[in-house]
């Protein structure tokens, strides 16, 4: 199965860190990638809940997701499946990718030490075929380059 990982050191105390993965205002600081803003219309942070939320840029690109969390521990890890939606909530494949797994997992941990919080990214498809996990082998680079843009961004919003 192909997997993304990805880590980032944060400059920052792990309670931040966590937080802003965790609570809206944060949350909304800074996911996506430069560029794009993104606005939560639901957001639930307890197992079998989930943050539904759009990016949106200048020239009009507007991209939903939706979130579901499978687990999660405090300051530890979440577990998070998630897939393209309309601002329904309904979900879709993206356009073009008939391949792309439906759904990706992730996982994301913090340790912290020292004042220094490190965060580590796992993502891969969630309960895809042969096809769908080398679609996500092909596609991975640039899912890595958006999440690192992303983690950019929440360095320059948390970081002291």
């Amino acid at each position: 199965m192909s997997e993304l990982r990805i880590e980032k050191i944060l400059n920052a105390p792990l309670a931040r860190v966590y937080d802003a993965w965790t609570k809206q205002e944060h949350f909304e600081a800074w996911t996506g990638p430069k560029g794009f803003k993104s606005s939560v219309k639901e957001m639930k942070v307890e197992v079998g809940g989930g943050v539904h939320y759009k990016m949106n840029n200048e020239q009009g690109y507007e991209m939903w997701l939706k979130a579901t969390y499978l687990e999660i521990i405090p300051n530890e890890k979440i577990v998070f499946i998630e897939a393209m939606s309309d601002a329904d909530g309904n979900f879709y494949k993206p356009p073009g990718m008939p391949d792309w797994p439906s759904h990706l997992n992730h996982t994301i941990e913090f340790e912290e030490f020292h004042g220094v919080s490190k965060m580590i990214l796992t993502a891969c498809g969630h309960e895809t075929d042969e096809k769908g996990d080398a679609a996500f082998e092909m596609g991975k680079e640039r899912m890595k380059m958006g999440w690192e843009a992303a983690f950019e961004k929440l360095a320059d919003y948390i970081e002291d």
